[in-house]
């Protein structure tokens, strides 16, 4: 009802001993760890630890399962745990043991992968398959998302210490097409996040609320990490659309910082906003460049978007004159006081309706002071423009 996405959790190796599946094969199905030897997770004895290499049993039924699964709720996809990690699986009685005498089989696990996503693309097109794991970039080809896990300050603690040179994931801008998102509590995992254009399991905030509404921009297939700065600590990604192009920019040193830090290709019509904290920014010609001129806090990342001039804004004392450049279907202009709080939940922005693409806004009238007022202009979900204004 509320339009949101869903996907069902499947564990892809536990097969409970008491269920049908589980008294029919899943001895028969089951792997050995170690030979000779049962694998468990958790209490042993208490569920089969299925192989998932094994041709025409534990893997078939998963996929079948899958696609039930899509065609009779209609969910938005499967998201298949421990996948694709290659728990090894010594069973004697497995045809793939047999074959090759090795407890891995990257080739069946690959199909078996590629067998479960085509399950669930048969039922429903646009459906995705996600894994825990990327596993590598040779498997995840065969998927379209997992979690990243790299920065898992519990399970992983050298990670920060020895891997984290520039809090940047680039699995994420050399295979854009596969979507990540970050699993596992960290020290700099909000910031990392958004400055990676990824999402993150426990939200973000603002700046989740800042990736949703420009997703046009961060789904990019041709991302651009660490593009250019004017300073040594200051770090910059470039996520470009045809209409729009969005920057993300980190402060990695200990110190606030202000003042020329990107120089952008212009282009005629457009302005900039910095998008986390609402505040627009005036370019300086540096050459054939907008040089770009902001604040940010030490060790905090801002998003900065160049967007194209579509909101046309006079202001007479406390009176908004607001009119579109050019006629746009399903767009909504929100008009916010002094912060934006789309992103919790408590609705404070003024949803203003536009006759024949203009509309006046009183703002002591509407907000009941004066201050900084915020005007966004969304098609869909999707930010198109935003302009600030000062009364007072």
């Amino acid at each position: 009802e509320k339009d949101i996405r869903f996907t069902v959790y499947i564990n892809h190796r536990f097969c409970w001993k008491e269920t049908n599946i589980g008294k029919a094969y899943g001895e028969k199905w089951a792997a050995m760890y170690e030979p000779g030897k049962y694998g468990y997770h958790g209490a042993e004895g208490d569920q089969w630890l299925a192989c998932f290499y094994e041709p025409s049993a534990w893997a078939e039924y998963i996929a079948n399962t899958c696609g039930r699964i899509i065609e009779e709720t209609g969910m938005d996809g499967i998201y298949l745990d421990e996948l694709p990690l290659t728990y090894p699986c010594y069973n004697p009685g497995h045809t793939h043991y047999q074959k090759d005498k090795f407890p891995v089989s990257y080739e069946l696990m690959t199909q078996h992968i590629i067998d479960a996503r085509n399950a669930i693309v048969n039922k429903k097109s646009e459906a995705v398959l996600m894994t825990e794991h990327a596993g590598s970039d040779y498997f995840s080809q065969f998927f379209d998302g997992s979690w990243s896990q790299t920065f898992w300050q519990e399970g992983f603690p050298f990670a920060e210490k020895y891997y984290d040179g520039n809090s940047l994931n680039y699995f994420r801008f050399c295979f854009p097409e596969f979507k990540l998102a970050e699993y596992g509590e960290s020290s700099d995992q909000v910031r990392r996040c958004f400055f990676n254009g990824i999402g993150r399991m426990g939200g973000l905030g603002k700046a989740g609320q800042v990736l949703k509404e420009n997703g046009d921009a961060f789904a990019s297939l041709n991302p651009e990490p660490l593009i250019e700065t004017k300073i040594k600590q200051i770090l910059a990604n470039k996520f470009p659309t045809s209409t729009k192009i969005v920057y993300t920019v980190y402060n990695k040193s200990n110190k606030p910082t202000i003042g020329e830090m990107l120089e952008v290709e212009p282009k005629m019509g457009y302005h900039y906003i910095e998008l986390l904290n609402d505040n627009q920014i005036v370019p300086k010609q540096s050459g054939k460049k907008d040089s770009l001129s902001f604040e940010i806090n030490a060790n905090e990342v801002v998003c900065i978007g160049q967007f194209p001039e579509l909101i046309n804004l006079e202001q007479v004392e406390n009176r908004l004159s607001i009119s579109l450049k050019q006629p746009l279907a399903n767009t909504m202009l929100i008009v916010f006081s002094d912060i934006d709080t789309s992103d919790t939940g408590t609705g404070e922005g003024k949803k203003i309706e536009l006759r024949d693409g203009k509309v006046e806004l009183d703002v002591v009238q509407t907000f009941g002071h004066k201050g900084k007022v915020i005007l966004k202009l969304l098609q869909g979900e999707t930010l198109v423009d935003e302009v600030v204004a000062e009364i007072r």
